[in-house]
């Protein structure tokens, strides 16, 4: 089985939470989105997360990613 570090290092990648979530922001319910995409750290072998979002397909165009650098929770 490959390390992680072979399929994700330098690579964007998604995670998918599972699902729409909820929290109150100064006061105010607001929907979180259940997807986030990790950008490549530049000059470093970590990632950030650079956008968080309810459209998986949106995202996956905007950042060129593949279904198999999507992550889902185990269920």
């Amino acid at each position: 089985m490959p390390e992680w570090s072979e399929l994700m290092q330098d690579k964007f990648f998604i995670t998918d939470l599972g699902e729409e979530r909820t929290e109150e922001i100064g006061g105010e319910q607001v929907t979180v989105g259940r997807y986030a995409v990790w950008s490549p750290a530049k000059n470093a072998k970590q990632h950030t997360i650079v956008e968080v979002g309810s459209d998986l397909g949106t995202l996956k165009e905007k950042y060129s990613v593949p279904d198999e650098r999507i992550c889902r929770l185990a269920e």
